[in-house]
């Protein structure tokens, strides 16, 4: 079973590569039922109507940040009602960021 769902994500992968054309830099199958793309925040209300009117998201279900000190990425989690996951990343450049203690 779990090969199949993977061949399933695979061509939906593919599809949604096509569609989205020079809008996302990167599709990748995380896991069954888990598709990660990542864009730059440019592209960011297009890829989301997309996802919603083309692949039936119907719930944001979080935003997390991920931080690794010299850039960060946003990620919205997105369910589907075909129980599946989406995840749109967007990466942030190089900040100079500046503390004050």
């Amino acid at each position: 079973m779990e090969n199949s769902t993977l061949k399933n994500e695979s061509k939906l992968a593919k599809k949604i590569k096509k569609d989205l054309k020079g809008m996302i830099g990167k599709i990748e199958i995380q896991k069954p039922r888990r598709i990660l793309l990542t864009s730059t925040r440019k592209y960011l209300k297009n890829v989301l109507n997309y996802l919603k009117d083309k692949r039936n998201y119907s719930h944001l279900t979080a935003i997390t940040c991920e931080d690794n000190l010299k850039k960060f990425s946003l990620i919205y989690h997105l369910w589907s009602n075909k129980e599946l996951w989406f995840q749109q990343k967007l990466q942030y450049p190089e900040m100079n960021l500046k503390w004050k203690v």
